[in-house]
């Protein structure tokens, strides 16, 4: 059964909570309670003798990748020191492991791990230079670095899986945004090309932050105890390593953290879809339900379809768009969760916020070059420059 929903208390409100998680995971990790973590060796908390998992590559840096190593001594919250490495974001990301289809590289994090990782996540979402939150990050295996994306001169935070070997999973954080949404790619190498554009999306439209899964979704044999709906992948069923279609994951908890702490930001999750059908891309906001004019659904389908003479581009939310296929995002665990859903595993959610867009694409719109250029100037007119940062149209 799926553990229950959990919550990330405020931002001002949780040093002491903080604290305490930190002593019971040092506890933990001293004690090797079998009751509260995970055999390194397995796969997707299935029993040790289903199989060792495999080894994903430790991804070596590409030469302009940027070697950032983790950081020890943090500058003032919401500044990378000059001296960060530089280099191109895609390529640091490209070189975080991912754990292969079928490889059972996707190990399942525990409870205590989750609420951890959101409480650690939401205290540097606060005060990117806390020292005390890159420690906490640091005991629960990931590594946090400073980098600056050497085209654009952005400055992040990167909190990356430091044990490289379960499916984990990275969080970039822009610490100079310049429009008001961030950036999910849940099935970054399933979807082919949707990681990569995440990443040029982030920079080139200085968003707020980007969410990266570190696993294939057909990774783990294990079915995702969430409802789903049909699907073309993974042999027609969804996996616990799906990010999309499961909860108990570093994934779904750093969108709760991102929520608590960005209440009205909307999150964007970037998918793809196999060709044969007449869509360039279909629009949604995790719901079927019809949409007011002026909703951002209709308004990224109509950006769109205004750069796209070669193909459509429709909405879920738009009655006049029901004859095309319906890839609405309905059983997306991170649009129920915006969405308002009582529980984001079982339950489907009854309308929309406003808070989540689901933008599923051909494989010509997730690829560098002028149909991707389309999708990038289709949401630069839809999210304005509401933030001081550096970004692609939002002036000097």
């Amino acid at each position: 059964m799926p553990l229950p929903p959990f919550s990330v208390p405020s931002l001002r409100a949780r040093p002491a909570l903080r604290c305490a998680l930190a002593l019971l995971l040092c506890a933990l990790a001293a004690c090797g309670s079998p009751d509260d973590t995970l055999d390194p060796g397995t796969p997707g908390g299935a029993p040790t003798s289903a199989g060792q998992a495999a080894q994903p590559g430790t991804g070596g840096a590409a030469p302009d990748a940027g070697s950032g190593s983790a950081a020890t001594s943090p500058g003032s919250p919401g500044a990378v020191s000059a001296a960060a490495p530089a280099g191109s974001l895609v390529k640091r990301l490209q070189a975080q492991p991912m754990a292969a289809s079928g490889s059972e590289g996707w190990l399942a994090p525990t409870a205590l791990q989750l609420h951890a990782f959101a409480q650690a996540l939401a205290a540097l979402l606060d005060a990117p230079g806390s020292a005390q939150a890159r420690q906490e990050l640091a005991q629960l295996g990931f590594s946090t670095a400073d980098f600056r994306d050497s085209a654009s001169g952005t400055p992040l935070l990167l909190v990356e899986d430091a044990a490289q070997a379960r499916g984990a999973g990275t969080v970039v954080l822009n610490l100079a945004p310049a429009r008001d949404l961030w950036l999910e790619a849940p099935h970054a190498t399933s979807d082919t090309g949707t990681g990569d554009e995440a990443a040029r999306l982030l920079v080139s439209l200085g968003a707020r932050a980007l969410v990266v899964t570190g696993a294939d979704r057909c990774a783990s044999a294990a079915l995702t105890p969430c409802t789903a709906g049909a699907t073309s992948a993974c042999g027609g069923q969804l996996r616990v390593s799906d990010a999309a279609h499961y909860t108990e994951n570093f994934f779904t908890a750093a969108h709760r953290a991102l929520r608590a702490a960005l209440p009205h930001t909307p999150a964007l999750s970037v998918h793809g879809f196999v060709t044969g059908g007449t869509e360039a891309a279909v629009v949604s906001d995790g719901t079927r339900a019809s949409a007011a004019p002026g909703a951002l659904t209709l308004r990224v389908r109509d950006a769109l379809n205004h750069r796209l003479p070669q193909g459509r581009a429709t909405s879920c939310n738009d009655p006049a768009d029901t004859a095309y296929r319906p890839l609405c995002a309905t059983t997306n665990v991170q649009g129920r969760i915006d969405n308002g859903a009582a529980d984001a595993c079982l339950q489907g959610a009854g309308s929309a916020s406003g808070l989540f867009l689901h933008v599923e694409q051909a494989p010509a719109l997730r690829r560098a070059g002028a149909s991707e250029d389309a999708v990038e100037a289709a949401l630069m007119d839809s999210f304005t420059c509401s933030l001081p940062g550096p970004a692609r149209g939002c002036g000097a």
